[in-house]
């Protein structure tokens, strides 16, 4: 777009400079000619798209702003000095380009071409700016600005879709990785708590030897589990989705809580009575809100405070917004589960969804829950978000499409 846009301002600038010209030319003429040469010249530029301004170079009074430009700014300010209008700045702006704009002999010498933010109209632009002689002979600055805000936030939005993608190659290359991992591990696995059953078998229950195999046993079954996450997270295990409700899950998740949680975080919940039918495996749904909660339950661990859990639907219209660009229109179900607990830092809070991340001491965490629970969510044609301020607390929501039927 800058090659283009350079090629029309060069265009521009050979255009008004002949106006002037002619104009200069018409002037000397006759009152009849300058006047049909200067209604031509306000005819020409007024009909341009490009935002257009010259300003004295010595004592910075605006010349000229062209039609658009007065639309842009809602006024026009021919006659004060610019960085007095654009700007409410008794003093020459410190980006002002007239020096640039004139050679050692003080001769117009280049064209310049920048990008910018404009502080007042927040519009981006590539402006083009030179210096012409103006039809009374000073020199004086012209500018054309060309309006590249939407041609920016394609870019960002590009940006943002290239990050979405490397993040999810990254993904899958760590899901496959820790999949075959796993299935190795299970193998191992199913050979330790075999054996130790078979030994349990020959010695006598009351003993020590048969206390200590218990503990392997156990060990032995919480690294099953954690091997179960893993086979989740790499979308390998097995998935029975059938047509369920939430709410009942949710309020089995919570009786589980409140039997585990300190006295001194309330739990507080609406789940407003609906069916909040989805479709889904409940085995995984379970698995994704007891990891939430129990998240939530560990960030007021030492303070105390309030768990808030909501219910509810919404709908995503046809030109969704971040975060659910990628998300079809329609009905959705949301979870919301809060917590006023410690938050998540700026700093970390787009990496809480990565596998192996976790912000828990050795031995509490594996990193593996949210990067589970975002995996199952989106394999189910959804999504989870997360809103948090470090110091008041996080906020996750999940939505899932509701099964309407």
């Amino acid at each position: 777009y800058q090659m283009v846009s350079r090629l029309m301002a060069v265009c521009l600038f050979a255009l008004i400079g002949g106006i002037i010209l002619e104009f200069w030319i018409r002037n000397q003429k006759g009152e009849k000619e300058r006047q049909e040469a200067h209604d031509t010249f306000l005819t020409v530029l007024n009909s341009m798209d490009a935002t257009i301004y010259v300003s004295d170079m010595q004592t910075f009074e605006i010349l000229f702003m062209n039609q658009s430009m007065i639309d842009r700014f809602g006024r026009d300010y021919t006659g004060q000095r610019c960085h007095e209008a654009f700007f409410n700045s008794s003093r020459g702006c410190r980006h002002c380009r007239n020096p640039k704009l004139l050679d050692d002999d003080g001769n117009p010498s280049r064209t310049l071409v920048w990008e910018a933010r404009h502080p007042v109209t927040r519009a981006w632009q590539i402006n083009h700016d030179r210096a012409v002689k103006w039809i009374d002979g000073r020199m004086a600055h012209l500018q054309i600005a060309t309006d590249i805000t939407s041609i920016k936030e394609l870019q960002q939005k590009q940006a943002a879709v290239e990050t979405q993608l490397r993040q999810a190659q990254k993904m899958e290359s760590i899901g496959t990785l820790a999949g075959g991992i796993a299935h190795d591990f299970n193998n191992i696995l199913s050979s330790i708590m075999g054996y130790t059953e078979l030994a349990m078998e020959d010695i006598p229950a009351r003993s020590q030897v048969a206390s200590e195999l218990r503990e392997v046993l156990a060990a032995s079954k919480r690294a099953k589990d954690l091997v179960k996450q893993i086979l989740t997270f790499s979308r390998r295990a097995e998935t029975q989705k059938v047509v369920m409700q939430i709410a009942p899950l949710v309020k089995e998740s919570l009786k589980l809580l409140k039997a585990t949680i300190s006295p001194n975080i309330e739990i507080t919940y609406n789940l407003d009575g609906g069916e909040y039918r989805v479709v889904a495996d409940p085995s995984q749904i379970h698995q994704v809100i007891m990891n939430l909660l129990t998240n939530a339950a560990h960030a007021m661990k030492k303070k105390g405070g309030r768990l808030d859990v909501r219910l509810g639907t919404i709908r995503l219209e046809d030109a969704p917004q971040s975060p659910f660009e990628n998300l079809s229109p329609g009905e959705y179900v949301r979870l919301s589960i809060s917590d006023t607990g410690h938050g998540i830092s700026a700093a970390i809070i787009d990496k809480v969804f990565e596998p192996f991340f976790t912000t828990k001491v050795r031995g509490e965490g594996t990193g593996l829950g949210l990067s589970t629970a975002y995996g199952i969510i989106q394999e189910m044609k959804g999504t989870i978000t997360v809103d948090s301020v470090e110091g008041q607390g996080a906020a996750f929501d999940i939505y899932l499409p509701e099964h309407i039927g």
